[in-house]
Order: C-alpha cells, then sequence, then structure tokens
C-alpha cells in the first residue's frame, strides 16, 4: 500500500490514514508532523518546534538503526513497516519510545528464489498553486481600505519625515498609493488629482502575471529498477532509483539519486547476517532568493505592454528622495527589479550520505538466541550560494559602506565595486550504532505458555562538523576574490553615517 501511494516520497504522508491512532500533520510549517501516542510535555522550548530534554517526534528505526530523518529512505525500498505504540516498545527502545515507534524493514531477497528485475516508476502532476485559495483583496477593494485607514489621525501619527526615514536595512520605501496619499495630504495635489491616480491603480490586476511569471507546474516523478535473486546460503536484493521534485518557483532544481543493495547470507541454522549498503545523492538549486504570491499589492505589474521588466525602486530599503540621494553620492545605481534580480544569484547544495548496516543472528541453546545490529551513517553537504555584483543586495551594500559627504565628491569605496559575494558551508557528520541482544524465547503446550525475556546494550556516537567561508569581489570566471579591511569596516562608515 505504501508503495502504491505516489503522491509523496515521504514515507510518513503515505502512512496518513492507514494506522489506526496515527496523526500526520502535512502543513509546511507545523511543528509536530506526526503523532502516535501524543506529544510529551517534559522539556523547555528552546525554539521554533524544538524542545531540551525531550524530543516530541516518534522515534524512526529502519533496518534496526534509529535515524532522526527518512528522507533519504526511497518508498519503492521498503518491504514492511511497524508501527508500536504500547509497552512493546518501551520495552524495545527504553524512553524514546515515549512517543512511539515507526520500525522499517527494507526489501530483501528469499532463498531459493529465481532472478527478478523489476520497474517502478511514477509520475503525479500537481500544478501550479491556486493563487485564489487564500482570499485577498482586489486592487479595487485595496485602493478603498487605503483611503479609509489613510485620514487624517494617521498623518498625524506618520508625518512624512517619519515615513521617509531611513532607519536601517531592513526598512523599504513607501509605495505608489501612500505617496498619492501623501502628496494629497501635503497639497502637492488636489483631490481630484489623487482619486484619479488611485483609480488607475484600482483598475490593474496583476494575478495574471503572478501565475505566469513566478510559478510554472509542479510534478514529482520516481523511477526505480531493482532486482532480486536467491540460493541456498545466499540473497540479494538492488535497486537504482532517481526522484525528480519540480517544485511550482522557476529556476528550482531538486534530483535526488540512490544506490541500495542488501545481502543476506545463511550460513546454517543457527548462523545468519545481512549487510545493507545505501549510498543517496541530492542535487539541488535555487535562483534568486525573490518569493511572490497574491499577497503582493495587487496593482503592481512586472513587465509593461512591450514586454519589458518593470522596476519597483520602493522595494528596496530606502525612500525614493533618500535612494537619489544615496545614488547620487555613490554613484550606484539603487534601482531595484524583481524579475532581473531574479538571475543575479543562486544557491546550490550538494548532499551525499552514505548509509551501512550490518546484522547477524545466532541462534543458541535452549531458546536463547543473540541479534547484534551495527551502523554507520556517513554525510557530507555542501551549499554554495552567489550573489552578484548586480544584485541589489551588492549594490546596497556597497553604498553602505561608502564615504561620499556630498554629491560633488569623490566617492570612496571600502567593499569591492566589482565582483560578488560567494559563500561556502560544509556540514559533515560521522554517527555509528552498536546494538546487541541476548534474547530467551520459550513456549510450552502449542504455544499456550509463552516466556520472553531480553537483555540489551546499546551504544551511539553522533559528529558534525560544520565550517563556512565568506569571500567579497568574487570572480565566477577566475575564480578569484579581493581583500577587505573588515577591522575598518567594523566603525561608523557610509552615507547614512
Amino acid at each position: 500500500i505504501v508503495a502504491e501511494r505516489t503522491g509523496t516520497m515521504n514515507i510518513l504522508q503515505r502512512l496518513d490514514g492507514q494506522v489506526p491512532g496515527l496523526v500526520i500533520n502535512s502543513a509546511s510549517q507545523s511543528r509536530n508532523p506526526i503523532s502516535i501516542r501524543g506529544l510529551t510535555t517534559i522539556g523547555l522550548e528552546t525554539g521554533s518546534g524544538e524542545y531540551s530534554g525531550t524530543n516530541r517526534n516518534p522515534l524512526y528505526v529502519v533496518d534496526g538503526i534509529p535515524i532522526d530523518d527518512l528522507s533519504s529512505i526511497n518508498p519503492q525500498d521498503v518491504g514492511d513497516i511497524t508501527v508500536l505504540k504500547d509497552a512493546t516498545a518501551a520495552s524495545i527502545w527504553g524512553s524514546r519510545a515515549a512517543n512511539g515507534v515507526i520500525v522499517i524493514t527494507s526489501k530483501k531477497g528469499n532463498q531459493g528464489e529465481k532472478i527478478k528485475v523489476q520497474y517502478d516508476g511514477f509520475i503525479n502532476l500537481m500544478g501550479k498553486p491556486d493563487l485564489d485559495y487564500n482570499p485577498v483583496l482586489s486592487s479595487k477593494q485595496f485602493i478603498e481600505t487605503v483611503k479609509e485607514i489613510m485620514n487624517d489621525d494617521y498623518f498625524y501619527y506618520n508625518d512624512w519625515s517619519q515615513a521617509t526615514a531611513f532607519n536601517s536595512t531592513s526598512g523599504s520605501g513607501l509605495p505608489p498609493h501612500e505617496v498619492i496619499m501623501y502628496n494629497k495630504y501635503s497639497g502637492l495635489i488636489t483631490s481630484d488629482q489623487a482619486n484619479k491616480s488611485l483609480d488607475s491603480l484600482a483598475s490593474i490586476n496583476n494575478l495574471q502575471q503572478i501565475e505566469d511569471l513566478w510559478y510554472r507546474n509542479a510534478f514529482l516523478t520516481n523511477h526505480t529498477l531493482s532486482l532480486t535473486a536467491g540460493g541456498k546460503m545466499y540473497a540479494v536484493y538492488g535497486s537504482l532509483a532517481w526522484t525528480n521534485n519540480t517544485s511550482p518557483r522557476p529556476g528550482d532544481k531538486n534530483n535526488s539519486y540512490k544506490i541500495n543493495l542488501r545481502q543476506d547470507f545463511n550460513f546454517n541454522k543457527w548462523l545468519q547476517a545481512y549487510l545493507i549498503s545505501d549510498v543517496t545523492n541530492t542535487v539541488s538549486s535555487i535562483s534568486g532568493n525573490i518569493s511572490i504570491d497574491n499577497r503582493f499589492y495587487p496593482y503592481q505589474l512586472f513587465k509593461d505592454a512591450q514586454g519589458n521588466n518593470l522596476s519597483m525602486p520602493y522595494m528596496g530599503i530606502l525612500s525614493d528622495s533618500i535612494r537619489q540621494d544615496f545614488q547620487a553620492r555613490s554613484r550606484v545605481n539603487l534601482d531595484y527589479n524583481p524579475l532581473d534580480e531574479f538571475n543575479f544569484g543562486y544557491t546550490k547544495s550538494d548532499n551525499l550520505l552514505n548509509r551501512v548496516t550490518a546484522g547477524v543472528k545466532v541462534t543458541l541453546p535452549k531458546g536463547f538466541r543473540f541479534e547484534g545490529v551495527y551502523g554507520y551513517i556517513k554525510g557530507n553537504t555542501k551549499t554554495t550560494s552567489y550573489d552578484d555584483a548586480n544584485s541589489y543586495l551588492m549594490r546596497s551594500e556597497l553604498v553602505s559602506f561608502t564615504v561620499a559627504p556630498n554629491v560633488n565628491s569623490t566617492p570612496v569605496y571600502h567593499l569591492p565595486q566589482t565582483g560578488g559575494l560567494f559563500q561556502v558551508r560544509n556540514s559533515n557528520q560521522r554517527n555509528w550504532t552498536i546494538r546487541n541482544q541476548l534474547i530467551y524465547d520459550m513456549s510450552w503446550s502449542n504455544r499456550l505458555h509463552q516466556l520472553t525475556m531480553l537483555a540489551g546494550q546499546e551504544a551511539q556516537n553522533q559528529l558534525v562538523i560544520n565550517n563556512s567561508s565568506l569571500v567579497r569581489g568574487y570572480n565566477e570566471a577566475l575564480q578569484t576574490f579581493a581583500p577587505v579591511d573588515y577591522v575598518r569596516l567594523g566603525g561608523p562608515i557610509g552615507l547614512a553615517n
């Protein structure tokens, strides 16, 4: 059933509605996406959805090894899923099972099985997001609301000097409708002129442009080619998989490549073992850190009638008067054009995850048996991001560290004028788990009476090493960068000082 529910590559979401008492919350920012036995209440909240002293998520166990993330598991490789939500979970996994346990066992070959090659594939067409799902004001309704809100009391508490002052790099300029209302209040234009300008904005609808320019048809596809075979002492299951998750955001890419191999050894009636090797490589990229939806100003178009990209200086950090002053003194263009900005930067990620699991089972006399599971996980994630010198981020940052007392003075730049901002972040993880169990299992009278006892030991080690570097004035073609005096930049430098 899990393999046939192809709406997502998330194993947990495929379980939705299949297990009594299992609650799946698919909201994108849910603090607790899955619940089996409710939520633990011990511990303090340290961040958004994070707690110290406890873990509010179930324990995930894959082939006998606890792991934190199931995203690298291909649902087509899953042979069995067991959800434990009672005392049985605690007897095996201890206090970590307070929120329940989801046990996943991968597919394996069977003894005496002939060679079998199988292909599983699907494509899930998801289309574009429904921009009308969350209702917002139309341009006409928006302008009417502006007229009601921006009355005399509003201007009394929000005068022009406050509205256009430069407070920080997190500020923004004044949008067109506010400029019109301020000009009307100050007497620069008449009421008729203001109403005519506002009515012109009210007649514009940008939803079609948002849908055409900022969204595309999304789809999810997975293709898995697997092989199973088995003899008297050896059985094998192997698979190759490719997953392409195309988001509705143009320019984004996400591809995952996976190799999985499970080998089972049956040496004799008292000794069995298995070895699982799993390699996953996920490569993704994002163009331009810009997100537009129907909550944007409903009258603001992104292209004119001739197909030219429209600039929106007010979307930057400065009001129009201060922007023109800073621009004249620094001689750096501070215009902002969203469609152009989209092509002035990227973020790329390359994740390689290796998982090796080995297990052994020894059947001992008088109802005893020994089971050992040994896991090793090694992963590396390299993330690179680049902001071109033409991007608004780099231009505004250059102006922030430029000294130019007036428009006639020669600007002194304390940041490189050419080249972009290049960042590299590396995250390396290395985890190992050793788990040994001695089990006594005996039954009498055709299993009318049964006694099971176990004693176990587990040891874990988790190591994560993060490092990052940042350079400015970076030339992608030559892979060179410019020196920067960061000590000097710590002082009061810039046009705003």
